[in-house]
Formats: C-alpha cells, sequence, structure tokens
C-alpha cells in the first residue's frame, strides 16, 4: 500500500515538474478596497468611556 502510494505522489511532482512555464500566467486578483481605516484619532466625550487612569498600574 506504500509503495502505491510513494509511486502517485512521485508521478504527480514528476508531472508538476515537466509543466512548461509558457502554459502558467500570472494572477491578478481584484481585490475590494479596504473597509477598516483604524482607531479614530478624536474619540468623540461620552458617557460608556472611562476617563484615564492616574494610579500606576499594578504589576
Amino acid at each position: 500500500m506504500k509503495k502505491i502510494i510513494l509511486s502517485l505522489v512521485a508521478l504527480t511532482v514528476l508531472a508538476a515538474a515537466t509543466l512548461p512555464a509558457e502554459e502558467l500566467v500570472p494572477l491578478k486578483p481584484k481585490l475590494p478596497a479596504p473597509a477598516f481605516i483604524g482607531t479614530p484619532k478624536d474619540i468623540p466625550a461620552g458617557s460608556n468611556i472611562e476617563p484615564p487612569s492616574t494610579k500606576p498600574r499594578p504589576p
């Protein structure tokens, strides 16, 4: 069983290696524009935003 699998793998590698480079074409994917820009610089003040802590961070 192992010999059969090994021979199939060898044939696949050999077939892929003999493929001429002329038949290969570069892929040019059309990517969408980025939708996530990042964290806004000026965060509006609101009731759900905590003020910065004045205490040092615990070790």
